[in-house]
């Protein structure tokens, strides 16, 4: 059963959310009944079995119900939000009107019981178990007053004697259910949540090993090996990307089940995105034998960059890794008053049966199982990202021709995207920058020193989130400090030194996340493990970018 429209206790803001949604259905429930109850009205004055002025006094009840009935319509449209005076109005319209209807007409409004039977169950469960207890108190006193007042219904004491148990039996029977149910998907949801919680934490504590076994690995490439050496390094350095890959398929999972990410649009340049997304794949496509080319576009979208880059990058590598020594190709087009992203290759393709799985969580087609990484969380990503931004993910594939798959939905605008700092230079071009170092992890703190150092900078390192300011060209700071955060790390430094000093900030946690806890939200943020050319294109980055603002 899905229970996605139950709230969490642990969320009052979605369990609001929740309750004025459910004013609103509530809202369309009786509008409904409204109309169902005078269509019935209708029938029974066409077949002549009631007449004035009977007749008269049911239809203008009707007008007054309508009336009231649109008012609580329209206020819980334009004012969403729980409002206990509209509940209010709302349950005397309910049950004043049922009982009035049933009272005056007598034996032909004998169905509408059922519609006092079916509000009563509708408050509880939509509204909890107060509305519960209150809705079934105003059942019986519908039904006493049905009773007390009528003549035709005093006569069938019996029969609304049945009828009022039924109001307290039913509706207190399926709020038992729907109590049973809802703690059945709280215990669920807090251990999805320790789940992710543990992935989130997991992954960032085997981040840091992976991370400085990668910029370890990247100096023994420039140390001179022989061969037999270097082939052996290699197939370390492709172990190691397999690995972070994964990590970073985790991490993604986690926080996309933690609900922490919170698209944040903006205008983006698709041209200089698609070419970033392009230059990180370059070493993988070299090593794959893949021509991997970009088709330049002048088009801007309004979205949120971040996002936009992980799907990109999740599909150029699927790309990449399913279609060596072929050609891929990233570019992007407009569809009516929309833009498109698409990733094409020519590579084996994908047959038919497997076409509907291969966005299912875990799945891997059989042909690539043993000779492929990975574990399928690539392109599910993809689609819960893509749903996050309101965006559809398409995929074409034809058998032995290759496979395209479309990012559409993005909305086009004028507007001008800021101009992205330069991100690739020669690697001497880092020579004599003195950068600030701070990194609790010893073997992090010394592969990265070490790697700094191979490019010509002036390193000085510190452990600690109270390091002593340094005159530096840059702050490297990770953010998980045992004592502290790097981000206030480099807010005392920049304060001490009386400048805005540039930095970079580097964590094995959700970027997301991380940069909501930053005081400076516009520090560039490298998520652990950093490969080397992107640590060198962030340096050159900040740079040729000039003094921070």
């Amino acid at each position: 059963m899905n229970t996605a429209w139950l709230p969490h206790p642990a969320h009052p803001a979605r369990s609001d959310e929740f309750f004025a949604e459910t004013e609103q259905r509530q809202s369309n429930v009786r509008l409904t009944l409204a109309g169902i109850v005078a269509l019935y009205i209708g029938l029974l004055i066409a077949l002549d079995v009631i007449g004035p002025p009977l007749e008269g006094i049911l239809l203008l009840e009707m007008v007054q119900l309508f009336a009231i009935a649109l008012f609580i319509h329209w206020s819980a449209r334009a004012r969403p939000g729980v409002r206990h005076w509209r509940r209010a109005l709302a349950m005397a319209l309910d049950y004043g009107n049922t009982a009035f209807l049933i009272g005056v007409a007598g034996q032909t409004m004998t169905p509408v019981f059922v519609v006092l039977l079916w509000i009563t169950i509708g408050y509880g469960i939509r509204y909890g178990r107060r509305y519960l207890l209150i809705a079934m108190a105003l059942s019986q006193l519908s039904v006493l007053g049905v009773g007390l007042f009528s003549p035709y219904w005093r006569e069938l004491p019996y029969f609304l004697i049945t009828v009022a148990l039924m109001a307290l039996v039913v509706p207190a029977y399926a709020h038992t259910l729907i109590s049973a149910l809802r703690r059945a998907h709280d215990e669920a949801l807090r251990a999805d949540l320790a789940k992710s919680r543990f992935l989130a934490q997991a992954s960032h504590d085997l981040r840091q090993p992976i991370h400085a076994i990668g910029l370890f690995t990247s100096c023994l490439k420039r140390s001179g090996l022989n061969q037999d050496q270097a082939r052996m390094v290699d197939s370390i350095d492709r172990a190691l990307n397999g690995v972070s890959a994964l990590f970073r398929s985790l991490l993604d999972v986690s926080t996309l089940d933690s609900g922490r990410i919170v698209p944040r649009p903006q205008v983006v340049a698709l041209g200089p995105l698609l070419r970033d997304v392009a230059d990180q794949h370059g070493d993988a496509a070299h090593k794959a034998g893949v021509t991997l080319r970009v088709v330049d576009t002048g088009l801007s979208v309004r979205t949120d960059r971040a996002i936009l880059a992980v799907m990109l990058g999740n599909l150029v590598s699927n790309a990449v890794k399913y279609a060596p020594g072929r050609k891929v190709v990233i570019g992007c087009r407009r569809r009516g008053g929309q833009v498109s992203v698409l990733i094409c290759d020519s590579g084996p393709g994908i047959e038919p049966e497997e076409q509907a799985r291969i966005f299912e969580e875990f799945y891997r087609s059989p042909r690539h199982r043993r000779t492929r990484e990975g574990i399928g969380l690539g392109l599910p990503i993809v689609v819960r990202m893509a749903r996050l931004l309101g965006l559809q993910v398409a995929l074409d594939s034809v058998p032995g021709h290759g496979t395209t798959i479309e990012i559409s939905g993005l909305e086009p605008t004028q507007e001008v995207a800021a101009a992205p700092a330069p991100v690739a230079a020669p690697a001497t071009a880092l020579a004599g920058m003195r950068i600030l170092l701070v990194e609790d992890h010893d073997e992090v703190r010394g592969a990265t020193r070490r790697i700094l150092e191979s490019w010509g900078c002036i390193v000085e390192d510190e452990a600690s989130a109270h390091a002593l300011p340094r005159d530096c060209d840059l702050i490297l700071a990770d953010q998980d400090l045992e004592d502290g955060t790097g981000g206030e790390c480099i807010q005392r430094i920049r304060a001490a030194l009386g400048r805005p000093v540039p930095a970079i900030i580097m964590s094995g946690h959700d970027a997301a996340h991380i940069a909501d806890e930053l005081p400076d939200k516009s520090l560039p943020i490298l998520p652990k493990p950093v490969h080397p050319a992107r640590l060198r294109a962030a340096l050159m980055a900040q740079k040729f970018a000039g003094p921070a603002s």
